[in-house]
């Protein structure tokens, strides 16, 4: 998917069907540990995004917020038009993150060096949508310890 000629921009549905199969695969691996549910209207699936933007989102809500965590959790993604831009959502019930390691994230999003392998995937996230879309456009978190994490970016909205 990653390598397909069309570039680097994808439609909506083909990155919804992509995470939802990276989903499928994970709650095997994971028992089931958590269930996905999918918040979007049928009229936004032709809205052009960079390709590989939610899988990582998800990803990093079974890594650090599922995985950890003793019994069931849930992802929900939300997507929606806000006038000109794409909104989308990505919230687990996972183990969220106090205030301090919410901070240090943070702050890990908005360097140009990456040495640690965690939250890379957030991170290249992050850097692809600034490189895309321009610096105004980031990764938002926000997370409370016990009850998870919300992961928001919003981008124009290309038909």
């Amino acid at each position: 998917y990653s390598l397909d000629s069309d570039g680097d921009m994808a439609d909506l549905q083909d990155e919804i069907n992509i995470t939802k199969s990276y989903l499928e695969i994970q709650s095997v691996r994971y028992k089931n540990q958590f269930e996905a549910v999918w918040d979007y209207p049928d009229d936004i699936k032709d809205v052009r995004i960079v390709k590989l933007i939610l899988q990582p989102l998800v990803e990093n809500s079974i890594y650090h917020g599922i995985k950890p965590k003793d019994g069931h959790s849930l992802i929900r993604v939300r997507i929606r038009l806000d006038g000109e831009l794409l909104k989308i959502t990505v919230t687990d019930s996972g183990i969220g993150m106090d205030k301090n390691t919410l901070m240090r994230v943070k702050e890990t999003l908005n360097t140009d060096y990456h040495e640690s392998s965690e939250h890379i995937g957030l991170y290249n996230t992050n850097k692809r949508l600034k490189l895309t879309y321009g610096d105004k456009y980031a990764i938002h978190i926000r997370s409370r310890r016990n009850f998870g994490t919300s992961i928001i970016i919003s981008v124009p909205a290309v038909h």
